[in-house]
């Protein structure tokens, strides 16, 4: 698995809410209004837009961003999955 796809895959996982079921606690009540999951749709969005641009870098289809760049970038993404079975220490930046 590559460091895209394991970022791609955590994002469909924020995009199913399975984390709002466990951590609103308006559903204790029945009816949430918390409004995080617009939030965390849009960051899905977001990080699918970088990644997006990321590949088009390397595809040389928008000028060059720096090697180091090009690199640090996906692994400051893939820091809040740190903590996933899938994630590989060789992603810390």
């Amino acid at each position: 698995m590559t460091l895209t796809e394991f970022l791609l895959a955590r994002i469909a996982e924020d995009e199913k809410w399975r984390w709002h079921i466990d951590y609103c606690r308006a559903l204790d009540d029945g009816a949430c209004d918390c409004q995080a999951t617009e939030r965390v749709l849009a960051e899905c969005d977001a990080k699918r837009r970088r990644l997006a641009l990321l590949d088009a870098v390397n595809d040389e289809r928008v000028p060059r961003l720096s090697i180091y760049l090009r690199d640090l970038l996906p692994r400051l993404e893939a820091l809040p999955y740190a903590d996933h079975p899938d994630y590989r220490q060789e992603w810390k930046p």
